[in-house]
């Protein structure tokens, strides 16, 4: 990609097409699944 071509791109689509190149490398990975708490686990903590 030009300099040119980067300084006239939106930002989004250029968000776009590097989510899409992380993704295609194997950069990206999932996010952890965070813990649901319940009452009773809350309640311990204190």
């Amino acid at each position: 990609m030009s300099r040119k071509e980067v300084e006239v791109t939106r930002y989004g689509e250029m968000i776009d097409m590097i989510s899409c190149l992380s993704i295609y490398n194997g950069g990206a990975q999932e996010k952890e699944k965070k813990k649901k708490w319940t009452f009773e686990e809350v309640m311990a903590l204190r």
